[in-house]
């Protein structure tokens, strides 16, 4: 509740009210929290057992995948990507289609693995040091052998690029990743 709250404080000051659509909501925990502030909470969820579990609990989840099965005339306030861009085939053409479906002022909220920090570089480094031998901690960051594994890794400059690339303009970045972008004006 507290890492969602931060995240609320920060978008509060961007868009504080309307439809929040969370890619890839998972259990739509954060959907939950939203709810309680007053946005009108949507969720996407590609995992069946997922989407069932957080529509248990209430939450307005549609089961499918980012763009494509998001209801026609959808204009979010808020569209977030939480730990969500890494196992997307291409990240920009995702955020180039989050910027063409926000409402007017709205944001989006991106949340990526950082491939900069202390645990992948430690990783990555055992690796090599071992031709590849101690390669378990690198594939258990890429989620191989998962039903959704990470295609990427970002650092803060490649996660700014992808945004510039996609029209959207970063507002706030926060260590761990995390960026509130804006259209460009």
């Amino acid at each position: 509740k507290q890492s969602y709250d931060r995240l609320l404080n920060e978008v509060k000051v961007y868009a504080n009210r309307g439809l929040w659509l969370d890619v890839g909501c998972s259990y739509g925990w954060l959907l939950e929290r939203v709810n309680e502030v007053g946005y009108e909470p949507l969720g996407l969820e590609p995992s069946s057992a997922a989407a069932m579990e957080a529509r248990s609990r209430g939450v307005k989840v549609i089961e499918g995948l980012f763009p494509n099965d998001v209801p026609a005339g959808t204009r979010p306030a808020v569209i977030s990507f939480m730990d969500v861009l890494e196992h997307l085939p291409d990240p920009v053409v995702a955020l180039q289609a989050a910027r063409t479906q926000l409402a007017p002022g709205g944001v989006v909220v991106v949340q990526v693995p950082d491939q900069s920090c202390l645990l992948y570089q430690l990783a990555e480094g055992l690796c090599r040091l071992t031709a590849g031998k101690s390669s378990f901690a690198l594939k258990r960051l890429w989620l191989v052998g998962f039903e959704f594994p990470h295609r990427y890794y970002f650092t803060p400059r490649t996660l700014q690029a992808a945004l510039t690339a996609a029209g959207l303009q970063v507002r706030r970045a926060f260590r761990r990743s995390r960026a509130i972008g804006r259209r460009f004006q």
